[in-house]
């Protein structure tokens, strides 16, 4: 079944690393859409936007950690229930660039 989803990243190199992620999926993807590459301010800031979009059409938001701790980030982030449909992902350089997330 193929499923059509959105981006929302950083910037470009987020974006090659969220289409690989969806590659490597056993879920046949296709992107529909790729928002932000305007910085992490812009997808906190959209983030509450992405997840409500989420109840028509899946999302896969990516950012980095740039200090502190993943787990911190996404409960600053989504202090609320997030759709199903909305795949939230770090990228955590500190810790032997392991991708963390909420989705």
């Amino acid at each position: 079944m193929d499923i059509y989803i959105t981006l929302a990243v950083e910037d470009s190199l987020s974006e090659a690393v969220a289409r690989k992620i969806l590659y490597q999926s056993d879920k046949n993807y296709h992107v529909t859409n790729c928002l932000g590459l305007k910085g992490s301010g812009y997808l906190k800031a959209k983030i509450n936007s992405f997840n409500k979009a989420a109840k028509e059409l899946p999302f896969l938001v990516l950012t980095d950690q740039d200090y502190g701790c993943p787990y911190d980030k996404i409960k600053e982030w989504l202090n609320y229930k997030a759709h199903s449909n909305l795949i939230f992902r770090i990228s955590d350089s500190c810790n032997g660039n392991r991708i963390m997330g909420y989705g």
